[in-house]
């Protein structure tokens, strides 16, 4: 299964990524925006320009025509003026003086009528190339003035055309500028994560490879002290072995050594039979005994050792010649005796109307008979003094 550290680093990874495409998205397509609008822009002011030139020219126009009407207005009226003076000239007295008969040639001769017939026609052809000339100026102004709008509009077609490039080569340096920017933040966000990936798995190996030495090393601990416990266990058994041979020894000779000085032990009262029956020494081996005077028979009693809470075993027995130890509601501090392999708070045995204690630096009871008399006001046992005297004594 991959480590969530692992997973985490590479949803973070692709959610930067993706936070990342998003941010220059955006960007891309504001310049986008920009760009549309830019074109809008360029569109809206050439159609702008494009009215305006129009609307001037649609003025000169009205203008010019105008101007020709004007033109064409005064010429006729010229003209009208003309005809009325030749009719004047050749016929002073109007329409009715055609009535008056040979009147209308009176005072008049046909060269005089023919010289004001010519100023009237020169007259009136004098106004008409007036008028023919003022046309012509006119309609070359018309074509100046839609020369004039179509050069406008030209030039507002480049200059829209010249804005669209530079908004085209903006638009495109900037989106350029803008996926090259997205490409190499997506590139260092991969750098820093793969980075970040790589020192993780190396912790993580780091982690294992400890967690697997320091398994190798407890199971080695625990082999070892298997191993120790096994040989200590071993061992006690040798050293408890040991320890019964020398008690019997030792309770043997210290029954000689009063056996030599008296001819019946004085302290007992009791035959060579009798002490070796209470001190369950067999008279024909000396190995029937452990160190505590208890026989073979109790040794072999389930309840010969003291349990532990776990229900194990422990090394300290629970009989003392044979009897079974029981609490004397006192513990070594209290009486006294507590130091040198004696815990405060070990409990003070009673047995045959005896008092011992533990000591578990010499694997064995002491017998404190004296001090626990001491402490509570009793005499000193004649028994005791058999086992050594005052001050604690090893049995």
């Amino acid at each position: 299964m991959e480590d969530e550290r692992l997973s985490r680093i590479l949803t973070e990874r692709e959610k930067a990524l993706s936070d990342n495409n998003n941010t220059y998205q955006d960007i891309i397509n504001k310049n986008q925006n920009l760009y549309n609008q830019q074109i809008d822009y360029i569109d809206r002011y050439e159609q702008a320009q494009n009215d305006i030139a129009k609307t001037n020219l649609e003025q000169n126009q009205r203008m010019i025509n105008r101007q020709k009407e004007e033109a064409q207005r005064s010429t006729d009226v010229e003209n009208q003026k003309a005809y009325n003076t030749y009719q004047k000239v050749i016929n002073p007295y109007g329409v009715d003086s055609e009535s008056l008969g040979g009147l209308n040639n009176s005072g008049y001769s046909e060269t005089f009528k023919l010289g004001a017939y010519n100023q009237y026609q020169d007259r009136v052809g004098r106004a008409n190339v007036a008028l023919r000339d003022a046309i012509t100026s006119y309609d070359e102004a018309l074509t100046k003035a839609k020369e004039t709008y179509d050069v406008t509009a030209a030039q507002n077609a480049l200059a829209k055309l010249q804005m669209g490039l530079q908004y085209a080569q903006s638009y495109n340096e900037n989106y350029a500028n803008y996926q090259m920017n997205r490409l190499n933040s997506s590139q260092n966000i991969n750098s820093t994560y793969d980075n970040s990936y790589r020192n993780m798995l190396s912790q993580i190996q780091n982690e294992r490879e400890l967690e697997e030495r320091i398994r190798q090393y407890n199971s080695d601990l625990a082999e070892r002290q298997r191993q120790y416990d096994s040989n200590m266990a071993y061992q006690r058994e040798r050293d408890k072995i040991a320890d019964n041979q020398w008690q019997q020894e030792y309770n043997l000779s210290r029954y000689n050594a009063y056996s030599k000085k008296n001819s019946e032990p004085i302290l007992t009262g009791k035959n060579e039979k009798e002490i070796l029956e209470e001190n369950d020494i067999d008279s024909t081996s000396t190995n029937a005994l452990d160190g505590l005077g208890n026989s073979a028979e109790t040794q072999k009693k389930s309840n010969y050792y003291w349990k532990n809470s776990d229900g194990t075993y422990t090394n300290q027995p629970s009989y003392i010649e044979n009897t079974r130890l029981t609490k004397s509601g006192k513990t070594a501090s209290e009486i006294g005796v507590a130091g040198n392999g004696i815990g405060n708070d070990y409990r003070v045995w009673k047995a045959n109307g005896k008092y011992y204690v533990w000591n578990s630096n010499l694997n064995t009871y002491l017998d404190v008979t004296d001090e626990y008399n001491r402490k509570n006001g009793g005499n000193f046992s004649l028994t005791s003094l058999l086992l050594g005297g005052p001050g604690g004594r090893a049995f």
